[in-house]
């Protein structure tokens, strides 16, 4: 999965802005298309180029991290794909390090709220959105299930092909797992318990934000904004992870 040359967004436009676009009737797009972050592509290219089924025109696809496929950015399961890929990018992470337990801690109550609205006065701040939003994420998706380890004794890989799983499916940014890959490194392995507090959907509320700020998606090129204008919740989650070696 080669994550790092994936654009975030694929934007599909209909055949008569694609053609515009290509032919540098919208000059002020191609800062934003060179930028590597960003394809303006045809149906049958975001087929071919991007592994897209089906794809529609005068959509906005965002790369999951975690698994490397494209999602509709306005689709409904989209925040449900993007927690399982990652709670399962992570699991596997943990089955890497050699962790014989781990399952999730449910005291972390903090949850933030982004409200994307188009422009910079539209926006506010992090604020609670209460444990509703948080438990109905659990019923949906059933987390704890996603992230659990049984006790086991399992074996360790290498940190080198631990690190490379990490940085291939979204986990780069996540210290606290680049800091047992260290000390894997370092040590030789890993011990006692430990926990790790990770977020949910903050890469999804990010890519959301950054589709709204496209000049191409401003300019309304075809593409509905009001479909991009949604709130969009990132919590955090606490997980308890035993490796083991208890004297």
């Amino acid at each position: 999965m080669e994550q790092m040359t994936k654009p975030q967004l694929v934007l599909v436009p209909d055949e008569d802005y694609e053609y515009g676009i290509r032919h540098g009737a919208y000059p002020e797009f191609k800062e934003e298309m060179n930028s590597g972050e960003i394809a303006v592509v045809s149906k049958e290219e975001a087929t071919t180029q991007f592994g897209i089924s089906a794809p529609k025109e005068n959509k906005i696809y965002v790369l999951n991290v975690f698994d490397g496929t494209y999602r509709d950015i306005t689709a409904e399961n989209t925040e449900k794909s993007f927690i399982e890929a990652k709670a399962v990018a992570i699991r596997e992470t943990l089955v890497m390090l050699g962790a014989y337990s781990a399952e999730l801690v449910h005291t972390v109550k903090h949850v933030q709220e982004k409200d994307l609205k188009l422009g910079a006065t539209g926006k506010k701040g992090p604020g609670a959105i209460g444990v509703d939003y948080h438990q109905h994420k659990h019923r949906e998706i059933n987390l704890d299930s996603k992230i659990q380890l049984k006790p086991f004794n399992r074996s360790t890989k290498s940190a080198k092909e631990i690190r490379q799983y990490a940085l291939t499916h979204g986990l780069g940014n996540e210290s606290t797992i680049i800091a047992w890959i260290d000390r894997l490194e370092r040590d030789g392995k890993l011990g006692g318990s430990e926990e790790i507090e990770v977020s949910f959907l903050e890469e999804l509320a990010v890519a959301r934000d950054a589709a709204l700020n496209l000049q191409l998606v401003q300019c309304e090129v075809g593409f509905n904004i009001e479909s991009l204008n949604k709130e969009t919740h990132s919590f955090f989650e606490k997980i308890s992870v035993d490796f083991g070696g208890h004297q």
